[in-house]
């Protein structure tokens, strides 16, 4: 179980698994890290798996307010995720909102 406060103002929970190269899921609308397990399951062996709860989901902070969910701002997240991890490159990618985001 793992959290990290986000230059967002986000308290967001990740979990990280495997080991090479950085790849970070990205969820849709809604849906919560777990939604990645198989690709999880699949990925770890070859990469370092970052899968998170984004803001408004899972046991991530939920704002209040539209405002608070534009894909501007959900792309901050996923940056500022990276940041804190110590990431400055990897591999992304998302389903459904979370390719957009991506």
């Amino acid at each position: 179980m793992s959290f990290v406060n986000l230059a967002t103002g986000i308290k967001m929970y990740y979990e990280i698994e495997g080991q090479g190269e950085p790849l970070l899921l990205i969820m849709g609308t809604a849906a919560d890290h777990n939604t990645w397990s198989a690709q999880v399951s699949a990925y770890r062996n070859h990469y370092t798996v970052i899968t998170y709860d984004a803001r408004g989901t899972g046991q991530s902070t939920h704002p209040q307010g539209k405002e608070e969910y534009s894909m501007q701002i959900l792309a901050e997240d996923a940056a500022a995720l990276l940041d804190e991890l110590d990431i400055s490159r990897a591999h992304v990618s998302g389903l459904s909102l979370g390719s957009a985001t991506a």
